[in-house]
This record gives C-alpha cells, structure tokens and sequence, in this order.
C-alpha cells in the first residue's frame, strides 16, 4: 500500500513496516524526522512508530519505522459527538504539552490547525498550557498555529482566504470563534 500524503513517498507491503524514501531536495526534513523521533521515542503519551533502518541509495535517503496500530480521524471524525471532541482536544493537548516539553538541541525548522468548535479548542490549549487571560482567545490560538513549525497557513486558512479575509486578526476569528 502507498500513503500519498506530505512530500515524501511512503510504501507499506502487507501488515509489515514503513518505508519512507525521501527526495535529495529536502535533506533537513529527513534529519529532522530522525533526530525528533529519536529525541521523542518513549516520552510521550502515544507511541511513536520505531526507528528500524535509515540508509541512502543514491541521493534519496530512506527510513524504516514499526507500525503503529490505529485509524486516522478522517475516518470517523463525522461520527464523533461534542463530548468525544473535547476528550480528543484534552489528549491532543496533553499530547503537544508533552511533546514540545522535549528538548533536541539545535532543531530549528522553517516552517511549520487544529480547527473545530469553541469547547474543544479551549479544551486544548488548556491542556497545552497555554494560557493569555488579557489577550483574544482567537488571535491566541492563531499565534499558536503560527508557531506550530510544520505550518501550512495557505492550506489551513484556505476557506478564509478564498472568502477575502487578508488580515491575520479577520483570519483567526473566523476560524477560532470567540
């Protein structure tokens, strides 16, 4: 089976691993994925698939990594109820909270939402710990997706941009709803 998603090509024969093979242009993706799921490995609340194998052939580097068990939320997110959203958010949130609590020295990335109803995004970045009780809680959680380093604002924001919004502050609000 082949993921087609991102900008790598990812394979899977049968119920055994993933392989990875990563394009010469983006070297400092690949490392960076190696280095953060290294640094990560056991120190988070969900598994993180394992390392196997990385190697090169030619200039394409690849990576072999374990399953990990599971469904994507594409596909039952139509069924989930208000409650299971906001016990999502509480997860996804303790989730980032522990996540960005991982230091990997020198791991800077150029680029980088989590979109949804008022409950479960509160929900979220409550259990991200974070918090700014003078500030918008919609400017808040824009400058939170901002900073989130694998960032795609055109893709995001799509809905809002192909209404007009050009403002950040416009963008957030009708995004994340006070």
């Amino acid at each position: 089976m082949r993921k087609v998603e991102g900008s790598n090509l990812v394979f899977r024969a049968g119920e055994g691993p993933w392989l990875k093979i990563c394009p010469p242009f983006w070297p400092d993706a690949f490392d960076a994925e190696i280095r953060v799921t290294k640094a990560v490995q056991g120190r988070l609340p969900a598994r993180v698939p394992a390392i196997i194998e990385t190697g090169e052939l030619e200039d394409w580097r690849y990576l072999v990594t374990a399953h990990v068990p599971g469904i994507q939320i594409e596909e039952v997110l139509e069924s989930l109820d208000e409650a299971d959203l906001e016990r999502i958010a509480a997860e996804l949130g303790q989730f980032m909270r522990a996540f960005h609590a991982v230091a990997v020295p020198g791991f800077e990335r150029p680029f980088g939402p989590f979109r949804g109803r008022r409950g479960p995004q509160r929900r979220l970045m409550a259990e991200a710990g974070v918090s700014d009780p003078d500030g918008s809680f919609s400017v808040l959680f824009m400058a939170v997706a901002l900073q989130h380093r694998f960032m795609h604002f055109d893709d995001w924001f799509a809905p809002e941009i192909a209404a007009g919004r050009t403002d950040i502050g416009d963008i957030a609000r009708d995004a994340f709803p006070e």
